[in-house]
């Protein structure tokens, strides 16, 4: 809880975003809704579901962000 509000991941991501250019994936649990909003704030939008992406059979979103 203290990293959120810390700003951390945000800023981690902000700096990826710096030195990668171009386009960022990644792919996030179907069921994660805040990890899927707080990418959706910081500018990724959701590209398609990948069924039974994870072991336990669990689907994933990929999300870019350009």
């Amino acid at each position: 809880e203290e990293d959120k509000k810390k700003g951390i991941g945000k800023a981690l991501i902000n700096e990826v975003f710096k030195v990668q250019k171009g386009i960022l994936s990644l792919e996030v649990r179907a069921s994660n809704e805040n990890a899927i909003r707080f990418y959706e704030k910081l500018g990724f939008i959701k590209v398609v579901k990948r069924r039974n992406y994870y072991s336990n059979k669990e689907d994933a979103i990929l999300m870019i962000k350009e």
